[in-house]
């Protein structure tokens, strides 16, 4: 079981996460996203949050629609910390969405989807990104203007039901502590009862996922996600918020 630290999240077999991420890789190829523990400090420590938030979205050139995945801070009432004018968005989109960083040896990685998004002209493997460090926070490269998330996000949310995914920042660098990785890739998933999930795992520095070892661990969402039908995690007045 879980860390008492981790109080929203639950241990999962492999078994049981490769069953939650088959069924939803049948129908969507936006897998998972992947992101490391120093950004998501930097991000933290900027603006006081108590947790950040994570929208998908859908970048959509013409006939290319790349998946996006978009990260704000979140503060003590659940409010989004964004500054809508201006430059400074407090906006991130540095988080990789697979397809394009993608394990593919992963127990994880199911099916190849249906091509509703995604494509190789999104972009290469880890293109353009270094991650923070404990000293240098390498997050404002990343920073885009929040009128462009929002198209990135109501793109996404035109479409899909899920729309958001929430973290509590100690519990989610407890996971990290208990993973014992710098790096995790979180994949999306649906359970025996239609519900929606998201799956963590550690990644190594080589970029795999750690699902495999005798210690290795996942971790499932105990709390819902922020979809449509279910705004017990979401921000509904924020402008990523869209519907």
């Amino acid at each position: 079981m879980a860390l008492e630290t981790i109080k929203n999240f639950e241990e999962v077999d492999l078994e049981l996460a490769q069953v939650y991420a088959g069924a939803w890789q049948l129908n969507v190829d936006l897998k998972a996203f992947f992101f490391h523990k120093n950004d998501i400090e930097c991000v933290v420590n900027e603006g006081a949050a108590v947790g950040v938030r994570f929208y998908m979205g859908i970048k959509d050139d013409g006939e290319i629609k790349c998946p996006d995945m978009m990260l704000v801070g979140v503060n003590e009432n659940n409010e989004d910390l964004i500054n809508e004018k201006g430059e400074n968005s407090r906006i991130y989109n540095f988080t990789l969405p697979c397809p394009r960083t993608c394990d593919n040896t992963s127990d994880l990685y199911i099916h190849t989807g249906p091509g509703i998004i995604g494509s190789a002209k999104c972009g290469l493997p880890n293109e353009g990104r270094t991650p923070s460090t404990p000293d240098v926070c390498n997050i404002k490269g990343y920073e885009i203007v929040a009128s462009t998330a929002e198209t990135s996000a109501q793109n996404w949310q035109n479409t899909f039901d899920l729309i958001a995914v929430l973290f509590d920042k100690d519990e989610l660098i407890a996971i990290f502590d208990e993973l014992n990785v710098e790096s995790m890739r979180v994949y999306f998933g649906i359970d025996e009862d239609e519900r929606q999930r998201i799956i963590l795992v550690g990644v190594n520095a080589n970029g795999i996922d750690q699902t495999a070892g005798e210690n290795d661990k996942l971790f499932v969402n105990e709390i819902p996600l922020c979809t449509k039908n279910d705004a017990t995690s979401c921000d509904t007045k924020s402008m990523l918020y869209t519907l």
